[in-house]
């Protein structure tokens, strides 16, 4: 208002001295500011019309539809879209509404209409990211949130929803670095309990040595019980379900077989014959061949994905183990 009466100021210096003129002057004045588009100087100068012959018709609906304009322009400003969609649809109504403002408040409702489809559209989304944040589902719920404040398209909108959005940033932060620390206090626990149930297994593999001292047989194979029982001590490296550590466990798994079978072949040589060292020593070349044909063909499920490489050690490691337990059950004395 305080910016109306200012211009209505000015009009009136700029009318002053036209005397009785004064009305027909600021009629005339307020259509040409409308129709260039001047809209508070044509409403100024609707009022001082009206001010000179309150009951004039003529300035009475310039002023009406003016003001009604003005009204329309404050709830945009305010952001209000409900209340400026209103006012227009209500404008609208109006008979003989002037052309140029017809064209003006197309824009301005071309403009709120945008601006109420950005806030469902953001809306929208902050209920998805909700729905994933309950559903403890925090890495999409952050790229989806990350996507929505990226996107240029929707800058009044999540202006609207700013406090809300911020405060779903924090819950995500908060909550996944929650996360990240209960998955490394449970990597910890277990690999605790790898390692307790590993000491175990020494323990009673050593008890086992010492009381079947002469059976070596017997020693072989719950040697080869412990290191199925110590393997457990990798388990954090399955924790989080990242390829690379998975195939680092997986490697280790199949070297410690491997190590245990050149071992047990070691023993065989200087059991056997040399007839059964022979026989064995063919057997053992195509188990080889077998064990690596085995492990291509699994690891050939998911080619060309990083998980093949962890399939293939896996299948090696699995091979391998068995033909430790095989060869101490068939050979070893």
């Amino acid at each position: 208002m305080k910016k109306l009466a200012i211009v209505i100021s000015s009009v009136c210096f700029l009318l002053m001295g036209c005397g009785n003129s004064t009305f027909d002057k600021a009629i005339e004045q307020s259509k040409l500011a409308l129709a260039n588009g001047e809209f508070e100087k044509a409403l100024s100068l609707s009022e001082l019309a009206l001010e000179e012959k309150p009951k004039d018709e003529e300035a009475k609906a310039l002023y009406t539809v003016l003001t009604a304009f003005d009204e329309v322009k404050d709830a945009f400003n305010r952001s209000d879209w409900e209340e400026t969609v209103k006012k227009i649809d209500a404008l609208n109504d109006q008979k003989n509404l002037p052309g140029v403002l017809k064209k003006e408040l197309k824009a301005i409702e071309k403009d709120v209409r945008g601006n109420i489809e950005q806030q469902s559209t953001v809306a929208n989304q902050i209920k998805a990211i909700e729905n994933l944040i309950g559903e403890k589902k925090l890495d999409e719920a952050k790229e989806l949130l990350d996507q929505l404040q990226n996107d240029e398209t929707l800058k009044e909108g999540l202006a609207a929803h700013s406090e809300v959005i911020h405060a779903l940033s924090n819950n995500i932060h908060t909550n996944l670095q929650k996360q990240s620390e209960e998955q490394v206090a449970k990597a910890k626990e277990e690999a605790a309990v790898a390692k307790e149930t590993a000491t175990k297994a020494k323990e009673e593999a050593s008890k086992a040595k010492k009381s079947q001292s002469a059976n070596q047989k017997y020693q072989y194979l719950r040697k080869l019980d412990g290191i199925e029982a110590g393997l457990s001590d990798l388990a954090y490296l399955y924790a989080n379900g990242i390829t690379a550590e998975m195939k680092e466990a997986e490697a280790e798994v199949y070297k410690r077989w491997d190590d245990a079978l050149n071992e047990i072949y070691g023993v065989l040589k200087s059991q056997l014959s040399k007839n059964e060292m022979d026989l064995l020593r063919g057997e053992q070349r195509d188990w080889i061949l077998y064990r690596d044909y085995e492990a291509e063909k699994a690891a050939s499920a998911f080619e060309g994905g990083t998980f093949a490489g962890v399939q293939y050690l896996s299948t090696l490691g699995e091979l391998t183990k068995k033909r430790c337990y095989q060869l101490v059950e068939l050979y070893m004395k």
